[in-house]
């Protein structure tokens, strides 16, 4: 396709950055992404590198900037993500597991 016949859409900022959260944060596959919302999966592979890169953040008004990323403004790992669900999970287990035996112990009281 030529340069002439393509059409150019500019997609504002908040729609970078939700699409590139999309991929980042909720682990869904670009090729989904770019195709539910209608980009171009090149596009939407610039868009996901400069914000892995810290080329692209965001400031405190929510807008992007080119400041390198900001370390409270990272987004979560899918390593990060296992972790905090395992250690929620490990908590759970603790607490029933004290109920379990709060429960014996009443059990074997009677």
């Amino acid at each position: 396709m030529s340069k002439k016949n393509r059409i150019v859409r500019d997609h504002d900022a908040s729609f970078r950055i939700q699409a590139a959260k999309l991929v980042i944060a909720e682990g869904m596959s670009i090729s989904k992404v770019a195709r539910d919302l209608g980009v171009p999966t090149t596009t939407l592979h610039g868009w996901v590198r400069r914000f892995r890169s810290g080329e692209w953040s965001l400031d405190d008004s929510g807008t992007p900037s080119s400041s390198k990323l900001a370390a409270n403004m990272k987004l979560p790992s899918s390593s990060q993500k296992r972790h905090d669900r395992l250690s929620d999970l490990e908590s759970k287990n603790r607490e029933l597991e004290a109920k379990l035996r709060r429960i014996i112990m009443e059990r074997d009281i009677l």
